[in-house]
């Protein structure tokens, strides 16, 4: 379990480091079931913010 956190951490850091689409992340990580979407918005809000996290998910 601690190594799917640290995956999800890691995949999190690049999603913002590259400043990807929420669309273009889901591709790449291939984010297609609920859950799995919901574990990744959750630690991209408690890692970068609601603000930061709600720009990602509109699109640009």
């Amino acid at each position: 379990m601690e190594a799917l956190n640290d995956k999800v951490i890691l995949d999190c850091q690049t999603i913002i480091s590259h400043n990807m689409t929420w669309e273009e992340a889901k591709i790449r990580y291939n984010l297609n079931e609920g859950n799995i979407q919901r574990v990744y918005i959750r630690y991209l809000i408690i890692l970068y913010g609601s603000k930061k996290v709600k720009l990602l998910l509109c699109d640009k």
